[in-house]
């Protein structure tokens, strides 16, 4: 091969690698190219929105729905370092006022979809406790919360040391880097009670056991907003994402995992 065809061929080679790093395509039925939409959300939402997932893919053909679950506030630091989601979902009103402050978020596209709340968990075959008080008790050597920064570590918090427990078990305590990691160590035995959302307990009740419906009035509201990136490559599959999740259907999924809407 002369020079000058091998310059060639090594150009069509370094544009292809490119177009392909540019731009992630899938094939799907009937040849249809997807683009790749990412969706950037709380670990809380894992199955819920890998359903919402499925179902943005079945109504848009165009799109391939990717998505990468952790903490809130871990995503959201990702995301201003420049990780390339279209949209963030977050478990915490705070954490998604620190990316609008920082002019991360797509005006006008934000808004809040869904609630929770906040349960004690422990091993399946746990009996039930009559309060926060208990979790002080000798017996739970181990406490499992989320790590600082974390929104239900913030919720857990926030409700132990209104109820003066919090200062009382701080040296039992076994930090999970998501509510997810969480639910973990109380199912695997590691930790003997743990905080973490109603709709966590619900998708591992086979593993753990809810053993106190944590009182409301000792925590703020449990809200979940969610907002279209500007750095974003597929506006047009967040906004099917963003329309699917406000849809009847959408609201379904979300009613399905045991999420409330707003306020309820």
């Amino acid at each position: 091969m002369s020079r000058v065809r091998y310059l060639i061929a090594l150009a069509s080679v370094t544009a292809v690698l490119l177009g392909a790093c540019s731009q992630s395509a899938y094939e799907g039925s009937a040849g249809q190219v997807r683009k790749e939409m990412i969706v950037y959300a709380a670990a809380s939402l894992k199955d819920a929105f890998t359903e919402l997932g499925k179902e943005v893919e079945k109504q848009d053909s165009t799109v391939k729905v990717t998505f990468s679950f952790g903490a809130s506030n871990l995503l959201e630091r990702q995301i201003e370092q420049g990780a390339p989601a279209d949209v963030f979902a977050s478990a915490a009103m705070d954490v998604m006022d620190s990316a609008q402050a920082k002019g991360t978020l797509v005006e006008g596209t934000r808004r809040v979809f869904a609630g929770n709340s906040l349960v004690v968990i422990a091993p399946k075959g746990s009996t039930p406790i009559a309060s926060l008080d208990a979790i002080a008790d000798a017996r739970y050597k181990h406490v499992a919360v989320a790590s600082p920064g974390v929104p239900v570590r913030k919720y857990a918090e926030e409700a132990l040391r209104k109820q003066g427990v919090w200062d009382r078990i701080t040296d039992r305590m076994v930090f999970g880097e998501n509510v997810r990691q969480v639910v973990d160590y109380v199912a695997s035995g590691s930790a003997d009670i743990g905080l973490v959302y109603s709709t966590d307990a619900q998708q591992f009740k086979g593993q753990v056991v809810t053993v106190l419906t944590v009182d409301q009035a000792l925590y703020k509201p449990v809200t979940y907003p969610v907002a279209v990136i500007k750095s974003g490559r597929n506006r047009a599959g967040a906004d099917t994402f963003m329309r699917v999740l406000a849809s009847p259907r959408g609201t379904e999924i979300l009613h399905n995992y045991g999420f409330p809407m707003p306020g309820h």
